[in-house]
């Protein structure tokens, strides 16, 4: 009768689906190949050769497994071997184990060579609106079986979450950036003042923060670096400055500029999706009138394959595309 493990004898666990068994930690995953490769030809010499081991070395790893099963697995005879019951049944439960293994170890071979697996990218929600979405379609086609989940955040949301390890990459305006944060530069991102095209300012090539001051602003609410620059900008060249009106999302803040309620300025990288029907825009010249995005990962965390060649993505599409230059 076999003997029960002891409660607290050494064992890996390795279980087969079928029926539960098991086998103790003595028998590895070289012995369980050994095995199969004596059950392929019914021959130990044709086994260890086709192995690349001796047969001794071969017989010995044989007989280890036998012992770790307590069974016999193979009858040999002077001229010919031949699997005992025991045997065949154990072909049937490793066989498909051996296919698992081969099929996990391409598995995580293309992952390293960054052909398939996932990544967890975040932007802010101006590179989100444009630049974000190109990248993703851009990379897609060239890395088909990967995998991309998305956050959408306010950029020290999407620091927190690179912290936390929720996420891999994030693409994000770099002001005031710590040393534990990996950035590689993308693109200058331009403040545009955006406005009906009929509205006085469009017959001018550019504009500065002085010129705003005459007409009424539209903002988006939320807390952006964006939010923090324009009104840093406009009070100082407004003292009493406060906009007209506060908006929760850049769709109504366009559909109200088009309707001549004010004007917005806005990130160039957010218009490139942006309807912009009977709209126009003009580059803020000036003081404070940009921003730099950068893919930022973590300097302490190994990065993972897939993000090497994704930032290769934004990098290309951040050339090709003439509203990113």
């Amino acid at each position: 009768m076999r003997e029960a493990p002891q409660p607290h004898a050494r064992y890996d666990g390795l279980e087969q689906a079928n029926g539960g068994h098991t086998m103790s930690s003595n028998a590895t995953f070289k012995q369980i190949e050994l095995f199969l490769a004596v059950a392929q030809t019914l021959s130990f010499s044709k086994a260890a050769e086709m192995s690349h081991i001796s047969q001794p070395a071969l017989s010995m790893n044989i007989r280890k497994l036998e012992d770790s099963i307590g069974a016999k697995l193979f009858d040999r005879h002077t001229r010919n071997v031949s699997l005992t019951a025991v045997g065949r049944e154990f072909q049937d439960m490793c066989l498909p184990l051996r296919d698992k293994i081969q099929q996990v170890h391409l598995n995580i071979r293309e992952f390293v060579h960054a052909k398939k697996g996932k990544l967890v990218v975040a932007a802010s929600p101006s590179i989100a609106a444009g630049f974000a979405p190109q990248v993703i379609a851009h990379y897609l086609t060239s890395h088909p079986e990967v995998e991309i989940k998305f956050y959408d955040e306010l950029a020290d949301v999407c620091i927190d979450l690179l912290r936390k390890g929720k996420v891999d990459v994030a693409l994000i305006p770099t002001e005031g950036l710590t040393q534990e944060l990996n950035q590689i530069d993308l693109f200058f991102d331009y403040f545009v003042v955006v406005m009906p095209e009929d509205h006085p300012l469009a017959c001018k090539a550019e504009v500065n923060w002085g010129d705003l001051r005459e007409y009424p602003h539209i903002q988006i609410r939320s807390p952006s670096t964006l939010r923090k620059t324009v009104d840093g900008q406009m009070s100082a060249v407004l003292p009493d400055f406060r906009p007209a009106y506060e908006v929760g999302l850049a769709v109504t803040l366009l559909s109200m500029i088009r309707t001549g309620l004010g004007i917005g300025v806005l990130s160039h990288s957010s218009l490139g999706q942006a309807n912009m029907t009977n709209l126009t825009f003009r580059r803020i010249a000036g003081h404070s009138t940009y921003r730099s995005i950068s893919a930022v990962s973590m300097n302490d965390r190994t990065p993972p394959p897939l993000l090497d060649s994704f930032v290769q993505a934004c990098q290309a599409v951040s050339r090709s595309t003439s509203e990113f230059q």
